[in-house]
């Protein structure tokens, strides 16, 4: 859900959604209106099985900004 902020933008963000029908099906991608880098399920196994610190995965519906 996006909440507006006073004379525009966006000031909190509570969970990311998308249609589906935009995605390429490629395992790196972005939204269209919001510059997340967004990554399959496949990708975040990979860097857990390859150890990969300073990283942090979240589900899109627990994404929260603002």
């Amino acid at each position: 859900m996006r909440f507006p902020r006073k004379g525009g933008g966006i000031s909190k963000i509570e969970g990311l959604y998308f249609d589906p029908a935009t995605w390429d099906g490629s395992d790196f991608f972005c939204l269209q209106d919001f510059f997340v880098p967004l990554i399959t399920e496949r990708v975040r196994e990979a860097l857990g099985k390859g150890k990969i610190a300073n990283f942090r995965a979240t589900p899109l519906h627990e994404f929260r900004f603002g």
